[in-house]
This record gives structure tokens, sequence and C-alpha cells, in this order.
């Protein structure tokens, strides 16, 4: 009750600690919304797939879940076969996706998802495509390709494939994506196999399906039901979402320093200012716990009243932030805001917590005020800054410079990372030593004011920012923070979109390189042009495989499958120094090695060398074993 009757008459003193949790709560609101909103969803062409059968997943070099381990076409059928008995399945489809990109006029259509655009016929069962024109394709020279592209049934188009571009006939046009070719023809270009299909007959209950085709499925994989079935995404869908989350969290933690910043420094100045009125509450008996709750339940109802609004105004503000996202690339183009409890709850908690989190050190203040200080007219400042504080901002300061100068030093693959590192910490040290730097720079900055106007105005506005510094720094240090990490967050998408490719570039320096234009990669075609024109080209074929642990662990890696005859001899692979240290094996040792296309082999280590940047971390394998799986 105490607080709430101190809010009735300190309240302007506050509102500005009630706006700072509104700002904050409101940008925080946003961005859990976003975050809440872009959360995988299903592909719309297997929205028919009651359920979906996948592959076991391997593990990343970091140890978390990543790519699905591929079936063989043997295997994949032979776990069709099974599943196709299962009752209440109307259709068992093995579902294809691999490159393919239409060209008309001699130049690639763009697509993002081309990487993934091209299936067999017979996927179509999981969601059917209508088509707008002709048939099905019925021979390996016949493809369905969308209706947007113009392309009339009958005509002919060319097709960018993993081996070069190949002249199809088109049988028909349908109102969806994707490019449809016959299923012998998909099974040709993309042996592996990531997902099994299955249609619900209408009379039947989809969580007795998914029971019997679990029991069916065994060890062999996993069903997927419901919203599980997103776990099966393009992979640039999956870049643009981890970007914009990594972008989103950036922007909530933003949003929580800042608030906790000014409310801490608000409520600090608001302590200070009000010191004879705690003096007078000790000299009529107020515990020093007492005036404690009274600071922290002042902060708890800004911050309830902060949460509240600050929770509506970031459902305002949702879409504004989704179309900034969109406009940094760094979400998929369908991604939709769907509004849902528990950003909103979390938003009301959290501004209750940094409220009360950032008044902590003035309850503490307050409850060593004496009830002497209720006599005082005057208070004079003690220090401008307390040890804590000190301290901080040194070692902020500190490691600011440090990261600074490691900038200029380090190498090109961490020196992003570095100089971002080196802009938060000296913001921070700023911030928290702005104290003992507010007055020097008012004195300097006023001085040539207060000599020509000889104004007492101007003199009172220059005694009073050199002497109450502390005052001042309370104004002064949020919008420090705040404008200094705006204005980091809001460059630091396009300053990576820079760096990182001016990284890569500082590494290939003096080689000359063919890239592609328009197309997911070089196909063989191209690659074996470039090198019969151009002696001592080197040509990698970038892929992933599997490798098998001594424990039954699967990890998934990066690997370049070679041209150059010291890399080439079947069953072996040479790997780099990183990569051997990760699977534990030396030169000489075999390891168990899953490819793409479903198949696996026991390949032996013939070398172990130093990382090479023109590569990266990863194995170099015969370029046999990945040719026909990928496009360069």
């Amino acid at each position: 009750m105490l607080a709430l009757a101190n809010l009735r008459t300190q309240w302007r003193s506050l509102l500005a600690a009630v706006l700072a949790t509104t700002f904050g709560a409101a940008l925080i609101s946003a961005a859990l919304i976003v975050y809440d909103s872009s959360r995988p969803v299903v592909q719309p062409r297997l929205e028919g797939a009651a359920v979906l059968v996948l592959p076991a997943q391997a593990e990343n070099e970091f140890g978390k879940e990543a790519d699905f381990i591929p079936w063989s076409a043997s295997r994949a059928r032979q776990i069709a076969d099974d599943l196709g008995t299962v009752p209440g399945a109307q259709a068992v489809v093995i579902d294809r996706s691999f490159y393919a990109q239409p060209f008309i006029d001699g130049a690639p259509v763009f697509d993002e998802g081309a990487k993934e655009a091209g299936h067999g016929w017979s996927s179509t069962q999981l969601t059917p495509q209508q088509l707008t024109s002709g048939v099905a394709p019925a021979h390996s020279g016949q493809v369905v390709v969308p209706h947007s592209l113009g392309i009339d049934a009958g005509q002919s188009v060319s097709v960018n494939l993993a081996a070069g571009l190949t002249t199809f006939t088109v049988s028909g046009t349908s109102a969806g994506s994707g490019l449809y070719f016959t299923d012998d023809v998909a099974a040709q270009l993309n042996p592996g196999v990531r997902a099994i299909g299955i249609v619900a007959a209408p009379d039947a209950a989809v969580e007795e399906l998914a029971m019997t085709a679990k029991e069916r499925l065994g060890d062999r994989g996993r069903v997927a039901t419901g919203a599980d079935r997103a776990a099966l995404e393009p992979e640039f869908v999956s870049h643009r979402r981890n970007l914009g989350s990594q972008l989103i969290v950036a922007m909530s933690v933003l949003g929580l320093f800042t608030t906790v910043f000014v409310v801490g420094s608000t409520l600090a100045l608001a302590t200070s200012e009000r010191r004879r009125e705690i003096g007078l509450l000790r000299t009529v008996g107020a515990s020093s716990g007492q005036v404690r709750r009274m600071v922290l339940g002042e902060a708890a109802a800004i911050g309830l009243v902060g949460g509240l609004v600050g929770a509506a105004f970031g459902v305002a503000a949702a879409p504004a932030l989704r179309t900034l996202l969109l406009m940094l690339d760094v979400q998929p183009p369908d991604f939709t805001i769907r509004i849902s409890l528990w950003p909103l709850a979390i938003t009301v908690g959290l501004g209750v917590v940094v409220a009360v989190s950032g008044a902590w050190a003035a309850a503490r203040t307050a409850t060593k005020v004496a009830p002497i200080e209720a006599l005082l007219a005057a208070a004079v400042e003690r220090r401008p800054m307390t040890t804590t504080r000190w301290i901080a901002g040194l070692v902020a300061l500190i490691g600011g410079v440090g990261a600074t100068v490691l900038t200029a030093t380090t190498g090109s693959d961490s020196r992003m990372a570095t100089a971002m590192g080196a802009a938060m910490l000296l913001i921070l040290a700023a911030s928290l030593l702005v104290p003992v730097l507010i007055g020097p720079i008012a004195s300097i900055v006023t001085w040539p004011l207060v000599r020509r106007s000889h104004s007492a105005a101007t003199m009172l506005v220059r005694a009073e920012l050199a002497t109450s510094t502390r005052r001042a720094a309370a104004t002064a240090a949020p919008v420090i923070a705040a404008v200094g990490f705006a204005v980091l967050l809001s460059g630091m998408v396009q300053t990576m979109a820079a760096a990182y490719p001016a990284e890569q570039t500082e590494q290939l320096r003096g080689l000359a390189l063919v890239t592609s234009d328009g197309t997911a990669g070089l196909s063989d075609q191209v690659v074996a042009e470039t090198v019969a024109g151009a002696a001592g080209t080197r040509a990698g074929l970038p892929t992933r495989v599997f490798v098998s642990g001594a424990k039954g662990e699967v990890t998934v890696v990066d690997a370049v499958g070679s041209l150059d005859e010291r890399y080439a001899a079947p069953g072996q692979a040479v790997l780099d120094e990183p990569t051997a240290k990760l699977f534990g094996v030396e030169a000489g040792q075999a390891v168990s090695v899953t490819f793409l296309d479903g198949n696996s082999e026991s390949v032996v280590v013939s070398q172990v060398l130093p990382l090479d940047p023109l590569v990266g971390r990863s194995c170099c394998l015969a370029h046999r074993f990945a040719v026909m799986i990928h496009p360069h």
C-alpha cells in the first residue's frame, strides 16, 4: 500500500521508467511474436501426407541434430512396401527432391529453392498438383512445369540438372511450383530418399495410422504427424529462419539491456531526490525492509503497467517488424504473423522482472538512508560512481580496447565477430563510465557558450552538469546505450553481408575462380568444359557425407569430391587435421561413410593434411562417389 501511495505522488519522476519499460516490453513482445510466427511450417506440397516417415538424423560437429541420413533406393522401397499394408493407408509415396532449374532464352529462371525444385510425379499424390494443361509425364523426356513460366504443353524447355542442360518436352503445366519428372528420372537424379509420405484413407484415424506405421518401421526411422512434418523443409528456408532468429534474439537482448539500464538509472535518481522523504519515514519508525519493499513495489507496479501497455504495442508493431525482416531477406517469403498468448504473457512477466531488477540497486541505496537526513536542506554528491560500476566500466573499457586491437591482428575468418564484440564492449563502457566523463565533457562543450553569452542560465546549467554528474548521467547513460546498440543492430545485417564475403575473398586472393551465375552451382558439363580449357584447374564437388563413429553415432560433415589424382583413389579419403581429430582417426584407418545416395562404403584415410582455406573444414573424396548426387 505504501508503494501505491507513493506512486500517486511521485508519478511524474517515475514517468521515464514507465515509458522505458513500455518501450522495452513493446520491442520484446514484437520480437517474441515474430519468433513464434517463424516456426517451421509444413511444405505446401506435403500437406496431403497425413504421415511422413523420415530417416534418422545425424549430428553435426557441435553435437546438435542436423541432416537426415538418406535411405538408399532399395532400402526406401523395402520400407515403402512394408508400410503399404498398414490399415488406413491409401497410398505410400517415396518422395525425392533434387536440383532442377529451367532456362528461358538462355538464362536461368530465378528460384531460391532450385536445389530441391525437382520431384518425381508420384509425389503429387501427397498434395495433388492441378494440371492447368496437358498430362502427366509419360517417359524420361517429358516434364511438367509451373504455369507461371509461360510455356505451353508440347513445347520444349531446357532444364539445368546436376549433369548440365537437358532439353525436355513439356507434357503439361501445373498451378503449383516445382518441376515434375517421371519417377524413374527422379530416382536416377537422386537415388537417396529423405522422406516417405503416407496418404490416409478418408475414413482413417491418423493417430492409429501413425502408431501402426511406427511399429512397422521399427528403428529404421521415425514417424512425423501434424506440425512435426515441418522438420522436412528446404535448406534455404532454414538458413533464412536461422538468420532471422539471431536478429530477433539480438533485438530482445537490446530491449532487455536498455530497459534495465533506464529503469535502474531513473529509480536511482528518484531515490536520490527523495532522501529527505525516506529519512522522514525512517524517523517515524519505517524499517529497512519496509523501505526496500516500497521501492521494489513501485518498480513492480511500473513493470506491470509498462508490460501490459508494451505487450499491446508489440502486437501492433509485429507486422512492421515482419516487413523489416523480409526486406533484410532473413525470413522465408511466405512468413506470416500468428498471435498467440505465450509471447504476451512472457512480455508482461519480463516487464515486472526487468523493472524490479533495475530497481534493486536503488532499493539497497534507499535502505542506507539515515533518519537524520530528513533534517538536511540539501545534499551533495559524495562520489560520482559506486565501486561496482567503476569495476564493470573499466573491465568493459579494457575489453573493448583489447578487442579493437585484436581486430587489426586477428585472422580474417574471425575479424568480423571480434569487431562486433569490440563495439558492444565500448558502448557498454561509455554507458557505465558516463558519470565521470559527463562533467569534463560538459565543461568543454559549454565553455564557449559561457564566454559569449555571460548568461546566468548558461552558467547554472554548466555548474549543474559539472557538480551533479550522477543526475546528468542518469539521463545520458540510457540514451548512449539505446542509441549505440540501436545503430549497431541496424547496421549489423548490412555489415555482415559485406564483411563475410570480403573475408572469403581475402582467403582466395590471387586465384581465378569460375562461379555460378543465377544457378545453384556449376554443372558437370560446365566443369568439364572449364577443366578441358584451362590447365591446372582445380574443381571440387561440395557434398555432405555421414561418418559412423566407434559408438554408433553418425556425424555429418562437408566433403569435397576431387578430380585431383592425388585424392581420387577409389575407396580412399583425405582428411584435414580438424576433421581427423573430430573422428579420432589417423592415416591408414578405415571409416564407414554414407553418401547422399544412401549407400555406405568403408573408406580408408589415405592422408591427414593441414586445413585448406580453399576447401574449409572437410574431407576430400574420390570424385566418383558424389558426382551424380549434387551439382557443383
